[in-house]
């Protein structure tokens, strides 16, 4: 990663991008991406780095994949990724809410108590976090922790640890990345491939399951 800093606004490096020149993406998310996970956590307090680390990720994807569309002279580059990040964490917040809601109205604390204290209990992030630690996997039908454990123990090694640093220790990608030595953008891709794997996993055990009973 170059920590020489380069004007992504400028003219010739916007046409780079929308040439589809790899290179002019590599250094725009060398640049944009820890920008954009410091401007979540700072003007969003109720997201935590780690969810804001996924978002600004997500942001960059959708970059990467509408960047064609972007038109020069309307706006600057800058301004436009950061309406992007805007909408994406409007979409993040409502899809939270609406898994804290069902999420806490399914917990049997929140459903047998006629106490506040327990009811605001079920809404705790902690609560939600413990019912389902591998985020990615639809939890309609929750897998036990023996399962999880079975899947996860049938990924590689790199894998598992990529797993287990960033979901289980709760490790930023700066974090893995100064730890093991391996560059953020490849740590990124270990870990969404560990985790389709993962829920790809369950999902069919699950559905295999299901059948015999």
């Amino acid at each position: 990663m170059s920590d020489t800093l380069i004007d992504i606004n400028s003219e010739s490096f916007v046409a780079r991008l929308i040439s589809g020149d790899e290179g002019a993406f590599d250094k725009l998310f060398d640049q944009m991406y820890p920008r954009l996970c410091r401007y979540i956590s700072i003007n969003y307090e109720q997201i935590d780095p780690r969810d804001a680390e996924e978002i600004a990720l997500d942001v960059m994807k959708s970059v990467a994949n509408s960047i064609s569309r972007f038109i020069p002279g309307k706006a600057k580059l800058t301004t436009w990724i950061v309406e992007i990040t805007k909408n994406k964490v409007k979409d993040f917040l409502r899809r939270r809410k609406l898994k804290i809601k069902r999420d806490a109205l399914a917990d049997p604390r929140f459903i047998d108590s006629s106490e506040d204290t327990a009811g605001q209990e079920a809404l705790n992030r902690e609560t939600i976090r413990t019912s389902n630690p591998i985020s990615g996997i639809e939890d309609t039908d929750k897998p036990d922790e023996t399962l999880i454990w079975e899947i996860y123990n049938s990924l590689s090694k790199e894998e598992q640890e990529i797993l287990s640093l960033r979901v289980i220790k709760e490790m930023t990608y700066d974090e893995i990345s100064k730890s093991t030595g391996v560059a953020v953008n490849t740590l990124m891709v270990r870990c969404s491939r560990a985790k389709r794997k993962l829920a790809h996993g369950l999902k069919d055990e699950m559905s295999e399951r299901r059948k015999d009973s």
